[in-house]
């Protein structure tokens, strides 16, 4: 049975992709896990990173478990795993925590677009991503037709999903998918040095810069520009006094 492994060592939270019997595949209730261990990980103001990856060292994650959603209705597919999908990794997205995807193994279909996810991308040269849901008569449902389009451009987004090529790490590096490469051996002295880099720096500039970013490539747009707004008028003294004219029941007087 798979599980999701959860552990905070200081200011890092490690989310482990637990079901090496299956290449680390994805069910249902470990999608729910992923959910449940991110909501956890954003309350905890004491977590500056979120590292990602899989048990083992053959597999990442092999996606999604065939055996769980190929025997749903297409209706039961599309309403309950797509949908409830689409939250779990939109959720890793949207996240202000600065998030990292170790791809100590093989990524495919779901799990790559787990991987696609994150904020940072870093890989073995032994690793192979793919996106191989067209040999099994379906399409990628989590988000990667629109993730890997805005990382490498529409060609090497119908060459993996419409021709089903998988690519090398190496490949992936170049292509702007993988951040970083590295021997096994180097694999997790190259983490902490990516590590290090981020947890330098302000977790709230962090943040702004990351909403900023997704902002301007579309992801989110309505939600940022409504909070920032919103963050402008608290910061202002119109909403200072605002609000003080409510909580003393008289009329408020703005100069600004």
């Amino acid at each position: 049975m798979g599980h999701i492994v959860c552990n905070i060592q200081g200011n890092i939270a490690t989310i482990t992709i637990d079901n090496t019997a299956k290449a680390n595949c994805l069910t249902m209730d470990m999608l729910s896990d992923i959910s449940r261990h991110i909501n956890a990980v954003i309350d905890n103001k004491d977590v500056r990173a979120i590292v990602v990856t899989g048990a083992g060292d053959r597999f990442f994650c092999a996606g999604a478990d065939i055996k769980e959603w190929g025997q749903l209705s297409p209706d039961h597919m599309s309403r309950q795993w797509i949908r409830g999908g689409h939250k779990v990794y939109q959720a890793l997205r949207a996240c202000d925590i600065a998030t990292v995807c170790v791809l100590n193994g093989h990524a495919y279909g779901g799990g790559l677009e787990l991987a696609l996810m994150c904020d940072y991308r870093l890989a073995p040269h032994t690793v192979e991503i793919g996106l191989p849901e067209g040999m099994v008569g379906t399409v990628p449902g989590w988000l990667a037709s629109e993730q890997l389009a805005q990382l490498t451009g529409i060609a090497i987004a119908k060459q993996m999903i419409l021709f089903g090529e998988n690519l090398s790490a190496t490949q992936a590096h170049q292509q702007g998918i993988i951040n970083k490469i590295c021997s096994p051996a180097q694999l997790n002295d190259t983490l902490q040095a990516v590590l290090d880099k981020i947890t330098a720096r302000s977790p709230y500039i962090t943040s702004v810069a990351k909403r900023l970013i997704h902002a301007t490539y579309g992801i989110d747009t309505n939600p940022v520009l409504h909070e920032f707004a919103v963050y402008m008028t608290g910061a202002s003294g119109a909403g200072d006094e605002g609000k003080n004219a409510f909580m003393q029941k008289r009329p408020a007087h703005f100069t600004e």
